[in-house]
């Protein structure tokens, strides 16, 4: 009884190989399927994979910067930090000359910058002391301007100063950053800073120990906040055995992330609460891409997207995102390094001065723009800036992107010319200009 149900029982009965035959054949049909589909989904990934390659999906005639403008004085200066604001754009940076109605001494000075939206000069703000230089620059909500001033000339303070402008390029206080214990020659630099409504956050690097905190290295990272009136709330000193320094900053309605650099297991981004909690943090391994030596985890930005970092590990560069929680959300490789980064709700932006292929000694100055998924859109070409041959190169000849911002008045980058260069249709005005554009 028990095979009632079988039409015929014996297991060689021909209807039963053509049931075997058939189920067979659907069984090859549904792997067949399969195959197709996985054949179909590799050839997507493909597809897709060159879509996120840089090279390949981006348009060949690039788009022209809205504006640039290159000054300095006649004995070379640079640009080195950029902020804005809704009124404009604040870039800082460091002379060996004085700017109309300045007076240094002689010695390299720091300074800062004004420029409306549509590229005119609002104010310059130099400082009388020589042998200091900008370090790094934010603004805040209010319309005030955050300077780290360092250097022998660093208003008296010793390594590091911090000072607040209002929108009118008038000091309003100056303090001295966060002075490190130790023996002669330790000091501590601000690299990188960012703003909220609560205050002004400051990451760098430093051979000492902050006060109440300890040294681990050769040379820590450190994260710290200062109060809009100057006064220290927190710092985190962090690193390894050996070389490790915070390099980029960005804050957001949940925390603060840090960029930093190391010459041991790699570099990493690295999130802390509001507070100055360290809450997690995602590294790149070296020996995944065999890399030896340091490595660099240049900018860093957030948006309502997430958070956005540029990373070399050795020749290979990255840009990766990270969700609030530190969930990467994508990562790409480019074939260019670019260390500069910014980004807003349309997407990322990525500065790089890249040598000309074929043996010219030019370089091409532009910025990538990427949507929030990393796909890239469109580059922006600031110029090609052209050597001069009779200038030995080795010594000389440099174009270099100091940062880029994306405010509320539009996307901005900053840097510095070699000695005689220039952008497309200028003059250069000493032994190395200052340059900024906008892209956008």
């Amino acid at each position: 009884m028990q095979h009632a149900y079988r039409l015929f029982p014996v297991p060689d009965a021909p209807f039963e190989k053509l049931v075997r035959r058939r189920d067979r054949r659907r069984r090859n049909q549904r792997v067949g399927a399969a195959l197709v589909a996985l054949a179909l989904a590799v050839a997507s990934f493909g597809l897709l994979h060159r879509a996120f390659d840089r090279t390949s999906a981006i348009p060949a005639a690039p788009r022209s910067a809205i504006w640039s403008r290159e000054f300095g004085t006649p004995k070379g200066d640079y640009a080195g930090a950029i902020t804005a604001d809704a009124s404009g754009v604040y870039v800082a940076g460091t002379t060996k000359g004085d700017f109309p109605g300045r007076a240094t001494g002689g010695g390299s000075s720091a300074f800062v910058r004004a420029y409306d939206p549509a590229g005119r000069v609002r104010w310059t703000t130099q400082f009388g002391h020589a042998g200091s230089y900008a370090t790094a620059i934010t603004s805040d909500p209010y319309g005030n301007v955050y300077l780290a001033v360092a250097g022998s000339g660093a208003v008296d303070y010793g390594s590091t100063s911090i000072t607040m402008l209002d929108a009118r390029g008038n000091i309003l206080w100056t303090k001295p950053f966060l002075m490190p214990s130790g023996a002669a020659g330790v000091v501590a630099y601000v690299l990188a800073m960012a703003t909220d409504r609560s205050g002004v956050y400051l990451a760098g690097k430093t051979n000492g120990a902050l006060p109440g905190q300890q040294a681990f290295g050769l040379m820590d990272a450190f994260v710290a906040k200062y109060s809009p009136g100057g006064a220290e709330l927190w710092a985190h000193q962090f690193g390894s055995s050996r070389y490790n320094e915070a390099s980029g900053i960005a804050v957001d309605a949940t925390g603060v992330y840090v960029a930093v650099s190391g010459s041991c297991s790699g570099p990493s981004i690295q999130k802390f609460s509001l507070g100055g909690a360290p809450e997690w943090l995602r590294g790149f391994s070296k020996s995944l891409y065999g890399v030896a030596g340091g490595c660099g985890s240049g900018g860093i930005a957030a948006s309502q997207n997430g958070v956005f970092a540029s990373v070399n590990v050795g020749k290979h560069h990255f840009l990766r995102s990270y969700a609030t929680d530190g969930v990467q959300q994508w990562s790409i490789e480019v074939t260019d390094s670019g260390e500069e980064i910014a980004a807003d709700a349309a997407g990322e932006y990525v500065a790089q001065a890249i040598p000309v292929p074929g043996g010219s000694l030019d370089y091409e100055l532009y910025v990538q723009k990427y949507d929030p998924y990393g796909r890239p859109l469109f580059r922006v070409l600031v110029g090609r800036v052209s050597t001069v041959p009779s200038i030995p190169p080795a010594s000389n000849e440099f174009v270099d992107v100091g940062g880029i911002i994306a405010g509320p008045s539009g996307v901005y980058l900053c840097g510095g010319l070699g000695l005689h260069e220039a952008l497309p249709g200028r003059s250069a005005l000493g032994a190395g200009d200052a340059y900024i554009a906008r892209v956008g």
